[in-house]
């Protein structure tokens, strides 16, 4: 069953077999007076923020902005609202469903309430969920963004967002991750949001603010539809991906050292491209356990290394016809925003943004060139119009054969 086709646990698509379609279906019903939304299955998170940033209103869901929010709330649901607000299926009102015999049922804390508790994090298998009601929360503008340190400093870093994340309110929701600049250098990021008062927030922050000597500071007030666009870059159309997940009890200076960051800045060479690079994303729950996935890597091989850890990989085939490339210049202060605001404008076509430098101009302002990847020749002219539109845009070219 297709819903918004991000399809990270397998249940979207099938081989020699029938696929229920819902990406057709996106009709989204706010009711600000209650503070609910009423989303059909089809529906992207970006697509529900869309609709309910105009009330000031938020669901709580996950980090990327392609994802289908049917497929995320059946599974669970982690995003940047997570210690405030819980997972997304924590918020689920009631569901729509037609089930296997066929029948349109209702379920809700007051009907069907064995199937309304098996659908909040139960995944698949229970029937085609047509329509979500859920909970909304007062969350417009956030305080949130990304710090990045050189990866010789990950053991000090990931020590500190455990011990920061510990103290931090719940408004707070910060993931740490082991990753690849655009530039391809290994680093270690810290990346948070805020949903509280702004004011407040950047006092929340100095602590991580003013930790260590960043790379990158790219903390600023945002809205939050574009806080939920920020790590779309790194998970392009067109990619495989095998996750598998567990928790730890705590996040030890042992599971820190000896099983994750030291073996993976050993194996980090096998990992060179910027897409492919390793991953530890951890987040606090009310004070108790740390998710973890670890290990993005190109070597399908390295899954088995050790079986006891946490493993999300990312790898992208080469396409079977010649893929095109679209490659634009940009001037801009606010590079996070800049690379928003091309994920937005692609969004809903099969590309991704294959690159990202940036530089300093003779004009001391700061420049990016982005190449956007283009996996079907008939979005090329539709992505070099939505390209150009983006503000800061300066030229726009077009490669072919660029794969």
């Amino acid at each position: 069953m297709r819903g918004g086709g991000h399809n990270v646990s397998g249940k979207a698509l099938c081989d020699d077999g029938i696929v229920i379609d819902l990406s057709g279906m996106k009709g989204i019903h706010v009711d600000a007076k209650n503070h609910t939304a009423r989303v059909q299955g089809g529906a992207t998170l970006g697509d529900v923020d869309r609709e309910t940033h105009v009330f000031g209103l938020a669901v709580p869901s996950g980090v990327v902005s392609k994802t289908g929010i049917a497929g995320l709330t059946l599974g669970g649901g982690v995003g940047w609202l997570v210690r405030k607000y819980g997972l997304t299926c924590d918020n689920v009102l009631s569901f729509d469903i037609v089930t296997a015999d066929g029948k349109p049922r209702v379920a809700s804390a007051n009907e069907n309430e064995d199937l309304f508790w098996a659908l909040r994090g139960g995944g698949g298998n229970f029937g085609v969920v047509t329509s979500f009601e859920f909970r909304a929360h007062p969350v417009s503008t956030v305080l949130g963004g990304m710090v990045m340190y050189p990866r010789d400093h990950a053991v000090e870093v990931l020590r500190f967002h455990r011990d920061f994340t510990q103290s931090a309110p719940e408004e707070l929701t910060a993931y740490v991750a082991l990753l690849h600049t655009p530039d391809g250098i290994p680093a270690v990021a810290v990346i948070a949001c805020y949903c509280g008062d702004l004011t407040e927030g950047e006092k929340v922050f100095k602590p991580l603010r003013t930790f260590g000597s960043p790379m990158v500071d790219m903390i600023q007030p945002m809205p939050f539809p574009q806080m939920q666009t920020l790590l779309d870059a790194g998970f392009p159309h067109g990619n495989h991906n095998y996750w598998k997940s567990t928790f730890l009890r705590e996040f030890s200076d042992d599971a820190i050292v000896v099983r994750g960051v030291e073996d993976l800045m050993v194996n980090r060479a096998r990992c060179c491209n910027p897409l492919h690079g390793e991953q530890i994303i951890g987040y606090i729950t009310r004070g108790k356990g740390v998710a973890v996935h670890t290990a993005r890597c190109k070597n399908v091989k390295q899954l088995m290394v050790n079986p006891e850890r946490i493993v999300a990989v990312e790898w992208a085939s080469k396409p079977e016809k010649t893929a095109y490339a679209v490659k634009l210049l940009a001037v801009t202060e606010n590079r996070t925003g800049m690379i928003a605001g091309i994920t937005g404008a692609i969004s809903d076509m099969k590309t991704g943004i294959r690159d990202a430098r940036a530089s300093v101009g003779p004009d001391q302002k700061g420049r990016i060139e982005v190449t956007v990847e283009v996996f079907d020749v008939k979005h090329l002219d539709k992505v070099m119009s939505s390209v150009k539109n983006v503000s800061g845009v300066l030229d726009v070219e077009r490669l072919q054969g660029a794969a």
